[in-house]
């Protein structure tokens, strides 16, 4: 699909062609349909951020509204532009799927990563299962760092914590999506630069013949 932004933030969207990627919307029942408008009004951009508080480690930033569904309520599958909150993080593109409630509740249903075909033929190139994960590191904090400290220093990186290896003073830690090599190693290197870090590592994922 080709969306077109024009200089005053007017969207309309464009071209439509098969890429192959999985977005779920023709698996979904209940009436999915293309927007009538892709523009992202000031009552969807509400709806949005309500749903938005609480999640961190992404920035997402509405683009285009390319479906609906008409519930008890209605839900929408918006382009978002996502960026990894950290520095020197590259943006790319996401499918983020908002619930908006009659009561006027919010909620994010499911967020697909979109991925452009020459990063798809930079991963397919060598292994199929990546060397380690894009999205975890294993953290080695000092004895006498307090679990607070460590929380607030994660957190502050979009990091959340998924296992605590509490005999070991280890945390496997998690951004809230994959980001590139030259964002892992940016994000290591800032959190190397903390007193209470000892050491940051990879996720590295093991082959089983």
């Amino acid at each position: 699909m080709t969306v077109y932004e024009d200089p005053e933030g007017k969207v309309s969207i464009g071209e439509i062609v098969n890429t192959g990627t999985e977005t779920g919307i023709n698996e979904l029942m209940g009436g999915w349909f293309r927007a009538s408008s892709a523009k992202v009004t000031k009552s969807i951009k509400k709806a949005f951020k309500k749903a938005l508080k609480g999640l961190v480690g992404v920035d997402y930033k509405p683009v285009a509204v390319l479906a609906e569904q008409v519930v008890a309520g209605m839900k929408y599958c918006i382009l978002c532009e996502s960026k990894v909150v950290y520095p020197g993080a590259s943006a790319g593109y996401s499918l983020v799927y908002l619930y908006k409630g009659l009561d006027g509740s919010a909620e994010i249903t499911d967020i697909i990563s979109l991925k452009d075909k020459e990063e798809e033929n930079t991963i397919g190139s060598g292994s199929e299962i990546p060397e380690h994960s894009m999205k975890t590191l294993i953290v080695s904090v000092s004895e006498d760092a307090s679990r607070k400290a460590i929380k607030k220093i994660f957190k502050s990186l979009g990091l959340s914590i998924v296992y605590d290896y509490d005999n070991f003073n280890m945390y496997a830690v998690s951004l809230a999506e994959e980001t590139d090599e030259k964002g892992l190693t940016a994000l290591m290197e800032k959190l190397a630069a903390y007193d209470e870090i000892i050491d940051v590592e990879r996720d590295y994922i093991a082959h089983i013949d």
